[in-house]
């Protein structure tokens, strides 16, 4: 009798011994509205064994996992262009002004930062328009209004915190670690976003801003980005493309 797969416990029991199971990668899942998490995938490199392994353009490798900052983090999931990267293992901050969708995010996200807070060119405490059940609350009251209309939903004025992004980054971003993309959709208020942010000290790989009029997306896109786009070439971030939604810019520092 050939005796070299013997093992004493499956000879006593019947049961056979299995060696350590080969870990399966994810589905390939997509969750942005617009395709934002596949194309983040190609920018930085694409995945290996269903975990983010990317290399950059130079060869630098990144970090396993990788960070990101998502202001205006809306949902979770829906329409979510972290989702994807949070179920392989990165993590980051999530700026969600209206309390109830951060507690939301919070409750799915336990490892990312949570801040119920809103991000603006300076610190304080300002009126902000909430349209239940929308991801079109706003600072911007010409957008809130056509968001109004446009839904039927009548706005709510909230005292919201803001905070700028550069603080943000200061307090929560850990020391050192590289921050791979900064998604930002705040209809119409991405020029203050980008104003408070600190690009000297804090330099995402990726940027990419939603950049048309809240509610117009490829045929029909009316651009917004005209006030806030020069902060970010100043900053030597190089233009990369307009989706039919989104601006697109990449570190050329």
């Amino acid at each position: 009798m050939d005796r070299s797969d013997w093992h004493p416990l499956r000879e006593e029991s019947g049961i056979p011994i299995k060696g350590p199971e080969e870990k399966k990668p994810l589905p390939e899942t997509w969750y942005a509205q617009h395709g934002e998490d596949r194309k983040l995938c190609e920018l930085l490199g694409g995945t290996k064994n269903g975990l983010q392994e990317y290399e950059h353009s130079d060869g630098s490798r990144i970090e396993t996992p990788g960070f990101y900052i998502d202001v205006g983090s809306w949902h979770p999931s829906i329409d979510s262009v972290t989702k994807y990267f949070y179920d392989r293992g990165w993590n980051g901050i999530n700026i969600e002004p209206v309390v109830e969708y951060n507690e939301r995010v919070k409750e799915e996200r336990p490892r990312d930062i949570n801040l119920p807070i809103a991000v603006s060119d300076h610190m304080g405490v300002f009126p902000f328009s909430f349209i239940p059940e929308t991801g079109l609350s706003t600072f911007h009251e010409e957008n809130a209004k056509n968001g109004e209309n446009m839904t039927g939903r009548q706005i709510e004025t909230r005292n919201v915190i803001t905070w700028t992004l550069g603080r943000v980054c200061e307090v929560y971003v850990p020391r050192g670690k590289k921050i791979e993309f900064l998604k930002i959709d705040v209809e119409g208020y991405e020029e203050q976003v980008l104003v408070g942010a600190n690009f000297h000290s804090y330099r995402p790989k990726i940027v990419v801003v939603e950049a048309t009029v809240p509610g117009t997306q490829d045929a029909t896109a009316v651009p917004a980005w005209e006030n806030w786009e020069h902060i970010l070439l100043s900053q030597d971030y190089e233009f990369l493309e307009f989706d039919g939604l989104n601006r697109w810019y990449r570190d050329n520092a």
